[in-house]
């Protein structure tokens, strides 16, 4: 399905989602990764009038993640966790590691115990369970 044949409600979506992904992408690059958890935590936590499909929020974000430039793991999680915060989801974002030959980190977004965003074929080990 193609932008223009989306109902305006999901072209806003769409839109705003992948411009919150680029937001993410940017601070992601610029600052240490304390000072990206303080703005996006805060982000969070501002709530839009009505609840969307926690469904819809996730499709979002993994259709823009294609249209954002070194879009990585890390920057569509917290994109998601900011979506479904301010919609009044409590994901958790986890951060993993595996050693296979080569050390590899993984990052995803769970709800109600399922990995929602990030899902991956590997086994990685949750270092860090970010709110």
């Amino acid at each position: 399905m193609s932008f223009k044949n989306l109902n305006s409600q999901d072209k806003k979506l769409v839109l705003k989602t992948f411009f919150l992904n680029y937001y993410v992408r940017l601070i992601v690059w610029i600052f240490p990764f304390q000072k990206v958890r303080e703005i996006t935590g805060n982000m969070g936590k501002r709530h839009n009038n009505g609840k969307i499909n926690f469904h819809k929020l996730i499709w979002a974000v993994n259709v823009t993640s294609h249209f954002v430039i070194r879009s990585t793991c890390l920057t569509n999680a917290l994109t998601g966790q900011i979506l479904l915060q301010q919609h009044g989801y409590k994901p958790r974002l986890l951060i993993g590691v595996i050693y296979n030959e080569e050390f590899e980190a993984h990052a995803w977004l769970e709800y109600d115990k399922k990995v929602v965003l990030g899902k991956s074929e590997k086994d990685f080990t949750p270092l860090a369970d970010i709110k």
